[in-house]
This record gives C-alpha cells, structure tokens and sequence, in this order.
C-alpha cells in the first residue's frame, strides 16, 4: 500500500480515452466486417424476444457501427425508453435510469436509441477507466493503477461497456461512490450509491460496503445520524419497484423468477453443474471463462481475507454471492464475465501481482483473444454473458 497523497484530476485521463478508443475501433473492424457480408446479422438464440427490432436498415448509415452492438438486454432497454413498463411485463427485470437517460437524448436530439446510447456509452467507458485509475491510485502507486486499468479494459467481457447495455453507467455510480466513500464524503457516497440502486436490481447491495467503508472515518455513535441516511439506498430500490408494480402487472421478483427462471440455490449447485458442463464441452469458451472466474474470485475471497481493506473484501463478496447463487435454472453460472466486471478490487490484486512478462504476455493476448471471440458470439447472436 502506498500512503495517501493528492492526485490530479488529470491523471489518468489520456489512457481512459485512449481505451475507449482504442476498444470501439476494434468492435467497429469486427462488427463491420460481418455486417457488410450478410444481408441480415443470423440470430440464433432463443433469448432474443425483440429480435425483429434490430435496426437492419443497410441505408442507415449508422447501421454498421451500431447494429452488431444491439442485442439482448439493449432491447428490453430499447423497449423501456419507448413504452416504460407498459407492454412487456418482463422489462421489470430492468430499471429504469440507463433507458430514461438514453431515451432522453435520443428525443433531445432526434436519433434512434442506438445511436443515442453508442455516445453515452462511449463517455460512459472512458469515465468508468478514468475513475478506476482514481481508484486504484488512493492505495497504490501509478504503475499498479496504469496497470489495472489495462487488465480491466482488455477483460473478455469488457466489450459490454460499450454496448447499449446499462454497466457503464452503473459502474460510473459505483465508482463515485467508493471514491467518495474512501474520502469521507457522506453525502456524495450517499447520492451516487441511490442512483446505482436505480440502475440496476442487486446495486442495492452496495449499502453492505459502503457502511463498513465509512466507519473507517465516522464512528458509529457519534455519527448515527449520518447513518440514517444509508437507508435511502434501499428506500431508493423499493420506489422503484413501486412504479414498476404501477407502470407493469408483473414485478421484478417475477420477470427474473418466471421469465429468466432464475432462483437461489446451494453453493454447491453452480459450481457442480458449471464442472459438469465444462467436461461434457471442454472447449465451450463462454462457460469455461465463467468457470475459471468463479475460481479465481474464490481465490481472492481466501487470499485476501486478512490482507485487504474489509471494505474491498466485502463489496466482492456481496455482489459474487448475488451473482453466484443466484442462477439460471439453477444450473449453469450465469452471466458470470459480464457481473465480474464490478469486482473492481480484485482487477487491482490482478494488477499487483508479480509475475513474469512472458506470463503478462500470454494473459494479454489470450483475454484480447477471447474478448474478439466473445464479442463475434454476441454479434450473431449466442448468448455468451
């Protein structure tokens, strides 16, 4: 650990952009390459209720740049922003900031919601790697926040950040809020935790972290006051669904029960089923990745159990326990790369560790690699997070 200093607010923010760059012009190759030999991108998975939705007008010309990204949850988010929760009663699986927020600009300055949320999401990514180098900064030094921020943009599962997906915008709230959190600004890690609850279902966790992050600065008695407002985290959450339950018939617990099939189930359960899968298809990239991300975090929760801030530790704890045990038919781990990508702690352990550059080598191409691999998937298609 590095003791506390000042840090710029310019640090950091040539490689935040230079990321987001440097990773939309690599979607772009490969999204342009198929879109321009196939008169219709192939869908071939079952999840995809708005399919027919995908904007597949080649006259367009932002049909190339933004139609490979649009799939999956960018439909359900599509269908927010244009009828809330109104005709699907499956959309209360998702909240409602990132579509009103998208929605929003794209009425504002007369665009689809495609193109709307290719340019929030593009300012959204660089700001999420400019915060996560802040991040890293108040306990490391800079190679270590340089670092991170490397490993975390060429994650496989990165390319979702620049999706019409909402993670950027959560992560950007998350973020904040740990930031400010570590800086015993109340308030503000108040505020920015309320709008994360507003994003996305299980963000209402974060009030776990956030609670034994602050006593590090505010003693519990003589700040129970100031503890009051942590509830507005929750209260912020069960409005929410309030209006859903006005806007919708159905609520989220029965969109992600019903229509995801998604229900708790025993530690044992995922893993044994993922192991199972995993020697039935050796080479089933997406689950194998699932897989090795469940082990690894496994090996961070007991590596760092007396090492790490309390905060950090929990806060992965949190959200792999949610993400964990809750599943998919209570089978196959699900989405597992994609939610990995708020375990911002554990990105910061990766990039502390002292291994050999031929090993650095072989993690950075073998995670570019899969990060191309996964996106191609996702681009005609198969569900891979």
């Amino acid at each position: 650990m590095i003791e506390k200093k000042q840090i710029s607010w310019k640090d950091g923010i040539f490689l935040a952009i230079g990321l987001t760059l440097f990773l939309r012009l690599i979607l772009f190759v490969v999204g342009y390459n198929f879109a321009i030999r196939f008169n219709r991108l192939p869908l071939t998975t079952r999840e995809m209720d708005f399919s027919e939705d995908i904007p597949m007008d080649k006259n367009d010309p932002w049909y190339f740049i933004v139609s490979p990204l649009h799939r999956f949850d960018a439909l359900w988010y599509e269908e927010i922003a244009k009828n809330n929760y109104k005709n699907q009663p499956l959309t209360t699986a998702f909240f409602p900031l990132f579509p009103w927020i998208v929605g929003g600009m794209a009425k504002l300055f007369h665009t689809t919601f495609a193109v709307s949320a290719f340019f929030i999401n593009t300012f959204l990514t660089s700001i999420v790697f400019y915060l996560l180098y802040h991040l890293a900064r108040m306990d490391y030094d800079e190679n270590v926040a340089f670092r991170t921020v490397i490993i975390y943009a060429f994650f496989p599962a990165s390319f979702f950040l620049l999706a019409p997906y909402a993670e950027p915008l959560l992560f950007v709230f998350i973020l904040l809020s740990l930031i400010f959190a570590k800086r015993a600004n109340f308030l503000l890690t108040v505020v920015f935790a309320c709008l994360a609850a507003m994003t996305k279902p299980y963000a209402v966790a974060i009030v776990l972290p956030i609670f034994i992050i602050l006593l590090q600065n505010f003693p519990l008695k003589k700040n129970i006051f100031k503890y009051f407002f942590l509830t507005l985290i929750p209260l912020i959450f069960l409005l929410v669904l309030g209006y859903q339950n006005v806007q919708s018939t159905k609520s989220v617990f029965y969109a992600l029960g019903k229509g995801w099939s998604i229900r708790p189930v025993l530690p044992h359960e995922p893993l044994f089923a993922q192991v199972k899968i995993a020697l039935k298809s050796p080479y089933d990239l997406p689950n194998d990745v699932n897989l090795m991300i469940v082990l690894f975090t496994i090996y961070y929760l007991i590596r760092t159990y007396k090492k790490r801030q309390w905060g950090y530790w929990l806060f992965v704890l949190v959200f792999f326990g949610i993400f964990y045990l809750y599943q998919f038919k209570g089978g196959q781990l699900f989405s597992v790369s994609r939610h990995a990508l708020i375990f911002f702690p554990m990105f910061m352990f990766l990039a502390n560790l002292k291994v050999s550059q031929i090993i650095e080598v072989l993690y950075f191409s073998s995670s570019i690699l899969l990060m191309n691999m996964f996106f191609i998937y996702y681009t005609f298609g198969f569900f891979v997070a």
